[in-house]
């Protein structure tokens, strides 16, 4: 009998179907609102593996709150399923929309990917991994935003949350996309922050060649094709790519980890770059956001998310052939998909009791004496406190054998042996590279001149006493840049694209050329609002005003030495003027520039003095001259 109901959420319609579960189109009947629901089969919901890797993606999402993330809202147990109600995304996944356009510009591509860079670097910077990033987990919102989705194998970098040490996302297993994942995991390594970008460079090439770089048929053949083989440069299947946008997409798909970028927010940076340096830049139409509404559905059960029933599989994803004008050589032409590679998940150990008192999703599935999990019903919905709680910062680390941190402990003196070789006599020390950034800046050279330079230092040496005014930089280069970021989606997606907030800075800073002094009251009114409920949204807007009213600073400061100049002038002209020794058309000049000053400078809160001893002035000339002929 095909399900109804969950929880609070009246099932509407089928979305898609795997076989982590199914997800549904709901309705909260508490409000009306529409939901995405994601539900366990009743077997699976009471299967060890699968039911904690549902549980890994609740307790991962929960945390991450930000725009570019779709948000958990609630999550239950309901007629033997397990279930997680989330964010209805009003779009297609990145998949499904290049399947149906089959051909993206660069610029809309690049657009997208600084979408992507924004939630992966709010992720990466509370210590989560996605492991999993692929076209199929971008969703696009009727807006034309990016958001990520299905964190269900994320794991968070150093600490394994209650029973997170289970073959699914343990050391050796391998897990994700097999097209999508950077070489470390395929040979079963630890992800980390850098194999999502691997991972990132995957959907950037695929999204502008039409093709992935590599077909493999299993984790062997991809084992051994990341060791020996190169990925075709992707300039040559896009002749018209600008080149320092291949650089980027090459340097993400470095076979070393360590020869990619080190964060998200370098990627941006790198790719802000791009923008501002291309003067054949041309931003996404102005219907990009309406094609997104129009897109092909997604099929009932979609290749891309299906798994075998009793198994994990990892499936590599295709996107169709590339159009005709970039279709590459005969022998690189994308293979059919490969049958689904099973791989055997390790034992599981027994679910361990909660380590608080307080409310867990542990808690109604509670081990029993033998073992199994109760089926009790439950639903919690997520408070804002759970949502913007760093719950994960109490965890403790697990114990076991002593045999890993030995050979935790070699390796750890081998790497530092590594790092110091490297450092000696293959990476430049500190000193020579701020020497060359000093030398830089004393001959004139500017910040934005100079930022990947700079980005580079602050990657390789963040504890450097040196580094906190090159970041500081940086800051406000990334500041500078947001008002023509908005601008451009403002042209690109329309005013809906942007927020409440975002609009009134755009107006403010509209003023900064007529009217400096209002433009600076917009601004500080701007900076108080906002500051009654910051968030990561916001807190770039505010560094964009504090930047902005530093240079509006300077500007007012110039005009209002300039404007009491003027009064200085013309208050001396009209103390020295004596009505009964010159000419009365002298008088009326002097009236006249007076007039003039206060018409002018009336409203200037800075000149009250100065207005005031101007009217006296006026007051004391005669009432009147004879006409001039």
């Amino acid at each position: 009998m095909a399900l109804q109901k969950l929880g609070p959420y009246r099932l509407v319609r089928l979305i898609g179907q795997g076989g982590m579960g199914a997800v549904y189109e709901g309705i909260d009947e508490r409000d009306g609102k529409r939901v995405a629901v994601k539900a366990l089969p009743s077997a699976k919901s009471n299967d060890e593996v699968f039911a904690r890797r549902f549980e890994s993606e609740i307790a991962t999402l929960i945390p991450l709150d930000h725009p570019n993330i779709v948000h958990i809202l609630g999550h239950g147990r309901d007629q033997g399923h397990l279930f997680l109600a989330m964010e209805l995304v009003e779009g297609p996944s990145l998949y499904e929309y290049y399947r149906k356009k089959r051909t993206l510009s660069w610029a809309e591509v690049v657009g997208y990917v600084l979408d992507v860079c924004k939630g992966l670097k709010f992720a990466h910077d509370r210590g989560f991994i996605h492991r999993d990033l692929k076209l199929g987990n971008l969703l696009l919102d009727p807006k034309g935003r990016v958001k990520l989705t299905d964190f269900g194998i994320a794991r968070y970098g150093g600490v394994e949350r209650d029973d997170l040490r289970e073959a699914i996302t343990a050391p050796g297993g391998v897990v994700g996309t097999l097209d999508y994942m950077a070489p470390e995991q395929l040979r079963g390594e630890p992800a980390t922050i850098r194999s999502d970008l691997y991972s990132l460079g995957v959907v950037m090439y695929v999204l502008l060649s039409g093709r992935t770089p590599f077909a493999f048929k299993n984790v062997a053949d991809a084992i051994v094709t990341l060791r020996t083989a190169e990925v075709t440069p992707i300039g040559t299947l896009v002749p018209d790519l600008p080149p320092r946008l291949e650089r980027v997409v090459m340097r993400l798909l470095e076979r070393a980890p360590q020869s990619r970028y080190g964060s998200a927010e370098a990627v941006a940076r790198r790719l802000n770059e791009i923008i501002e340096g291309d003067s054949d830049f041309h931003p996404k139409t102005p219907g990009a956001a309406e094609s997104v509404d129009g897109a092909d559905e997604p099929d009932p059960i979609d290749d891309e998310f299906r798994l075998a029933d009793d198994e994990i599989h990892l499936q590599r994803t295709e996107v169709g052939p590339p159009p005709a004008a970039r279709r590459p050589p005969e022998d690189r032409q994308p293979t059919d998909p490969s049958p689904p590679i099973p791989v055997a998940p390790a034992p599981i150990g027994e679910p361990r009791e909660p380590r608080t008192g307080k409310a867990t999703l542990a808690d109604p599935r509670a081990a029993t004496s033998t073992g199994q999990r109760t089926r009790g019903d439950y639903f919690a919905t997520v408070t804002d406190e759970e949502r913007h709680a760093d719950s994960w910062r109490t965890e403790t680390v697990s114990t076991g054998p002593i045999w890993p941190y030995i050979v935790a402990l070699i390796t750890v003196l081998l790497l530092m042996f590594v790092g110091l070789w490297a450092v000696l006599y293959r990476r430049p020390s500190a000193d020579r590279m701020h020497e060359q950034i000093a030398s830089a800046i004393a001959e004139g050279r500017s910040p934005a001149e100079l930022e990947e330079v700079l980005g580079r230092f602050v990657e390789m040496y963040p504890d450097d006493p040196r580094t906190a005014p090159l970041r500081h930089a940086l800051d406000e280069l990334d500041a500078e840049r947001l008002p023509r970021r908005l601008e451009r989606d403002l042209r690109w997606r329309g005013p809906e694209a942007l927020t409440e907030n975002e609009r009134l800075l755009l107006d403010a800073l509209r003023l900064s050329e007529t009217r400096p002094d209002e433009a600076d009251r917009r601004l500080a009114a701007l900076d108080e609002l906002i500051s009654i409920r910051p968030d990561a949204q916001t807190e770039g807007i505010r560094d964009a005003i504090r930047v902005r009213r530093r240079g509006l600073g300077e500007v007012l400061a110039t005009q209002l030495d300039q404007r009491r100049a003027e009064i200085a002038t013309v208050i001396d002209e009209a103390k020295g003027t004596d009505p009964a020794e010159v000419e009365p058309a002298e008088v009326d000049q002097v009236r006249r520039r007076i007039d003039a000053l206060l018409v002018f400078y009336r409203d200037d809160p800075r000149l009250v003095g100065e207005m005031q001893q101007l009217r006296q002035l006026r007051d004391a000339l005669p009432s009147g001259s004879p006409e001039m002929p």
